[in-house]
């Protein structure tokens, strides 16, 4: 098995881009639209045969946060809002005094949105972390968003088994208040204790403010966006974890060298060897074609 993850949403063909659209004026059925779709999760899955942990590439999520509003009662998507230095947006979430998971819903939510060609696959579980859940969310605080998170893994990790893997740009970006630190402890605690394994990839920052405190988390593995960190900035990595390398740039269409990316991760080994292998964040922000060639290489670099 290849120690690869195909992290964050995945760009979609031109094909299923184009027919969206022509289905939003009319000009194709729905039907055709579901085709299309079938047509690149088909793809998806056949680039990732090697890989240990599957992901459907969050075809249909238009964002991390929007398909959250489809299962929770009380929760509407509101304006946009940027996503930090990109040229996405995302939805703000408003939620109001009372809401609430929508039990009748769960299973055709979760055949939806986390799709598995065999069940007998590990899928790789990417939500949210709850900090960049409050980012693009109002009306809710940061507790009871993390008692909401993880209502959500409980109901997701029963039936699609895999590793959670939140995806937490924040937590790098912003200064997080030990009153908050406070809370996420206590979140992650309680995942652990209910036997999930647990990874907190981190990207569009320097990990240096948030390493200790993560490290000291009962987490799986860490996320590193090695285009803004230095080997340096890791070396006091703890080889019970493991060290999610974010290794090739997601934020442009330049195609790195296999050698300097092999470099790299031998370099890396001498931190630990207990290495995955990922984009520095979302593989969205790139053409398809390039984010293809991008994954292609990330599976033929010799680690």
């Amino acid at each position: 098995m290849k120690k690869i993850f195909l992290n964050g949403i995945y760009p979609r063909s031109d094909k299923l881009v184009r027919a969206t659209m022509d289905f939003e004026r009319k000009r194709v059925s729905e039907e055709e639209v579901i085709e299309k779709y079938k047509e690149d999760y088909k793809t998806i899955f056949e680039m990732q045969k090697d890989m240990e942990y599957i992901s459907d590439g969050l075809l249909n999520w238009q964002d991390l946060l929007r398909p959250f509003s489809e299962i929770i009662e009380g929760v509407n998507a509101g304006g946009l809002k940027r996503y930090f230095e990109t040229n996405s947006f995302y939805r703000v979430l408003y939620f109001e005094r009372k809401f609430k998971i929508k039990e009748n819903k769960i299973d055709e939510w979760i055949e939806k949105y986390f799709k598995l060609p065999d069940k007998d696959l590990k899928r790789l579980l990417i939500l949210p972390s709850p900090l960049l859940f409050k980012e693009f969310s109002e009306g809710i605080d940061l507790k009871s968003l993390c008692d909401l998170i993880k209502d959500i893994c409980e109901i997701i990790v029963p039936k699609r088994k895999g590793i959670v893997f939140f995806e937490d740009p924040v937590i790098v970006k912003k200064d997080i208040k030990d009153e908050e630190k406070n809370i996420l402890r206590k979140f992650y605690e309680e995942l652990y204790k209910k036997g999930y394994e647990v990874i907190t990839q981190t990207y569009f920052g320097k990990i240096s403010g948030a390493l200790d405190f993560l490290l000291a988390l009962p987490l799986k593995g860490i996320g590193i966006d090695l285009l803004r960190n230095s080997i340096e900035d890791i070396k006091k990595w703890d080889n019970g974890k493991t060290l999610v390398a974010g290794i090739v740039d997601c934020e442009n269409s330049w195609i790195e060298r296999k050698e300097e990316i092999e470099e790299l991760v031998k370099n890396l080994k001498n931190i630990t060897k207990n290495i995955y292998l990922c984009g520095n964040c979302d593989f969205l922000f790139l053409p398809q074609k390039v984010a293809n060639q991008k994954f292609n290489l990330l599976k033929n670099v010799e680690s």
